[in-house]
């Protein structure tokens, strides 16, 4: 599967040429799992725009993903971050064991969330703007998240890093930028 969603963007990013214009964002996912496999995707936001609509799989559904038998519901989800949304600027949530360390804060407009595990050997690091995710969230339908509406608050709000995770022999970054390379 894996595979074949990476043929798909590589197409995609292929048909869509360099004809994009110069204030078009830019979403990177690099992805080295080991010494000998590395994945770089550089995919225009217009394009993951255009193309997100097209996808039929299971919860995918005209840029909607549908959240049904999981342990939170979206209701409650959106309830979370009415709440969370008027936090002060700060910490909030600090979570301490000899393995693990959790921390949620928010610095301005964004939602920031690290996770770092000293058994697993790894470092997760999230960073949203509100936008973002109240645009997510925004689905008028019980249990929907609108993945094009937070994608449209993604291109207008962000730009840097949004998820690195480093462990064990595999790192993750995913980030957006104006540029068509993935530095």
């Amino acid at each position: 599967m894996r595979t074949r969603l990476i043929a798909l963007f590589f197409g995609l990013l292929f048909a869509a040429g360099s004809a994009q214009a110069a204030d078009t964002r830019w979403i990177h996912i690099f992805v080295q799992d080991g010494p000998d496999e590395e994945i770089r995707l550089n995919v225009p936001i217009n394009l993951v725009r255009a193309v997100l609509p097209l996808i039929d799989e299971d919860e995918i559904s005209n840029g909607r993903i549908v959240i049904d038998d999981h342990d939170i519901p979206v209701e409650v989800l959106r309830q979370v971050w009415e709440e969370v949304r008027d936090i002060e600027e700060g910490e909030f949530v600090k979570v301490d064991t000899p393995d693990e360390d959790v921390r949620i804060s928010k610095k301005g407009s964004e939602l920031l969330i690290t996770v770092l595990d000293s058994k697993e050997e790894s470092e997760v690091t999230v960073r949203l703007h509100e936008s973002i995710i109240a645009a997510l969230l925004s689905s008028d339908r019980e249990n929907e998240l609108d993945l094009l509406a937070a994608l449209d608050a993604l291109d207008a709000e962000m730009r840097g890093d949004l998820v690195n995770v480093q462990e064990e022999g595999t790192v993750v970054r995913i980030w957006v930028d104006d540029t068509n390379e993935g530095n």
